[in-house]
């Protein structure tokens, strides 16, 4: 008998628990839908998306310059050492 009761207030308080924790999941969710609807909050939001553009146009421009920088010096130290190959034999 006491299981049973312990059970029962159990799910009696489990029922109305999650009740009230999906009230307060729906009314968190609305709050944070309004802040991210807001001109303010959606304005700072374009103004990292054009500066993460900037950035990454500008790292992908470092990147090929030095992509090429290094071929070049691949290239060079390769022609070298086949003409320091042709010197000794």
């Amino acid at each position: 008998m006491k299981q049973l009761m312990f059970l029962t207030g159990a799910a009696v308080g489990y029922v109305m628990g999650s009740r009230a924790g999906r009230e307060r999941y729906e009314q968190i969710k609305k709050t944070a839908q309004e802040l991210w609807a807001h001109p303010s909050v959606q304005s700072a939001a374009e103004s990292v998306r054009e500066q993460a553009s900037l950035a990454a146009s500008s790292s992908a421009h470092k990147a090929g310059s030095m992509a090429g920088t290094a071929k070049q010096k691949v290239n060079e130290r390769l022609h070298r050492d086949r003409e320091e190959e042709v010197l000794i034999t």
